[in-house]
């Protein structure tokens, strides 16, 4: 049974002491050591038990293209955050001329599940200096969508594929925007190995931002890493997971379009008939305002690119806004409706503890069914939310983006658990109708974690509320290694 603190900001009494969601395997299709990549792995363990922790590498050398295989087990304690050095385990340093692209499966048996992330920062690549981080896959799948896959002058990607399974993979990429046919092009995927597209290099023809299907005949995990060497007006890079499936419902509670920063929500419709969708915006405000909705219709096999900087104008709105996308069927005999969406960010940020950076994320956001009210846009009951990486110490904002997009205010309670085993929770009023940015940093600075050890700061975390249906993402902005940026992660549900 989770236990809630009382409503406000002040530190809870009583802690939670049951787990937040987990699952027993995490897979992660992209990563790199050498080459002035430099990457961890970040586990969460929410469960009163320790567990032993199984990470299972597949890794291509640079200087031979050989594969290679490695497994270590390591043990994370009840309670208690992970973090394991990618670069040490492969004994590959983040500035070894010959570099290594890196696949990982982490995995335990001996209790309930854990919650895995991959924390990435590089030097120098496609002439960026940023990082990104992404929630694992907790299984295989023969499909995976993507709504927004830049190329040429919107960003440089590369389509990552793990196939973990012991026989080739024959893996098709579409892509489509509505502009043209869509394009194929397929590869095959050795047993247990990780292949890569290169859309910049696709048969497109000036073709930008892209809706992408990744179909295979086997099981198969699919990232999208980008790089922005100047796209509006910032450099970074993101990374995104493969989504799954189409939803109808797409929740966003990070967002932001404050000077110097541009917001956008790519739509795409994977299917061949048209949908009808629309955009709410639900903005950061004391009282909570009623949502702004902005209705659209999407052809089939196309996309629509929504600049939220531009319809961020409405009565009670801030800069700070969160989003939610609610897709039907144009006509009843056309499924149903279902969508994928992404947001992206290009953002301008000035820390805590850092001066200004620039930086570039993408999220899927959150998948949710919900039904509309005349007042409210209300997600299905998802009270509890996980998260594996956060780090707090100088150089490092991090930050939950909660959203309450209910005609009732809720409390929601953060507990954070941290490299020492250390434990704290507080919680806050989230009103009705409103986005709520949560300082993280501020929180480790007023618990009673041992903050004389750096390992205090690096923190895991499980948000949740007994009121009624929230969104939560982290935001995480950095200047350390060399590099600066941000990523935006949801929580894991």
């Amino acid at each position: 049974m989770l236990l809630f603190a009382p409503v406000g900001t002040a530190k809870a009494q009583t802690q939670i002491t049951s787990t937040g969601p987990t699952a027993q395997t995490w897979y992660f299709a992209e990563g790199r050591v050498g080459g002035g990549f430099v990457q961890w792995l970040t586990i969460g363990n929410p469960n009163d038990t320790t567990c032993t922790v199984n990470i299972e590498y597949d890794y291509t050398l640079d200087r031979d293209g050989s594969n290679h295989q490695k497994k270590i087990t390591l043990q994370a304690n009840r309670l208690s955050r992970v973090t394991e050095y990618v670069n040490n385990d492969l004994g590959i340093t983040q500035f070894n001329i010959d570099g290594a692209n890196v696949s990982a499966i982490v995995s335990t048996s001996d209790c309930p599940g854990i919650v895995s992330e991959r924390p990435m920062y590089f030097q120098n690549f496609h002439d960026v200096s940023s990082g990104t981080d992404v929630l694992g896959a907790t299984k295989p799948l023969t499909t995976w969508y993507f709504a927004e896959v830049p190329r040429s002058t919107a960003g440089e990607t590369f389509l990552s594929i793990l196939n973990p399974n012991s026989a080739d993979a024959d893996v098709t990429v579409t892509y489509y925007n509505g502009s043209i046919v869509p394009v194929s092009e397929t590869k095959t995927v050795a047993a247990n190995s990780r292949g890569t597209f290169e859309p910049n290099k696709a048969a497109l023809s000036g073709q930008t931002d892209l809706g992408v299907t990744v179909t295979s005949t086997q099981e198969i995990v699919v990232e999208r890493a980008s790089y922005y060497p100047t796209v509006n007006g910032v450099q970074g890079s993101a990374d995104v997971m493969g989504i799954a499936s189409p939803s109808t419902s797409w929740v966003f509670p990070a967002g932001t379009t404050r000077e110097g920063t541009s917001e956008f929500i790519t739509v795409a419709n994977p299917h061949p008939y048209p949908v009808n969708f629309t955009l709410a915006l639900i903005s950061e405000t004391s009282q909570g305002a009623l949502p702004f909705n902005l209705n659209q219709s999407l052809a089939g096999m196309s996309t629509k690119i929504l600049n939220i900087n531009s319809n961020n104008t409405f009565v009670g709105r801030t800069d700070n806004v969160a989003a939610i996308v609610f897709s039907s069927a144009a006509t009843p005999t056309d499924g149903d409706g279902s969508i994928i969406a992404q947001r992206q960010l290009f953002e301008t940020y000035t820390g805590s503890t850092f001066n200004q950076i620039q930086g570039v994320s993408d999220s899927a956001g959150i998948p949710n069914e919900f039904q509309p009210e005349s007042t409210a846009l209300k997600i299905n009951n998802q009270p509890v939310y996980s998260f594996a990486e956060g780090f707090t110490s100088i150089g490092f904002d991090e930050w939950f983006m909660l959203v309450n997009p209910n005609s009732t205010d809720i409390t929601v309670s953060i507990t954070l658990t941290n490299m020492l085993g250390e434990k704290d929770t507080q919680s806050v009023l989230v009103k009705r109708f409103s986005r709520y940015s949560f300082d993280v940093n501020k929180m480790v600075k007023s618990s009673t974690f041992s903050l004389n050890n750096v390992k205090a700061y690096a923190v895991s975390a499980v948000v949740s509320s007994n009121d009624g249906p929230f969104g939560v993402e982290r935001s995480m902005y950095w200047n350390a290694f060399g590099t600066q940026g941000t990523d935006v992660v949801p929580g894991f549900m």
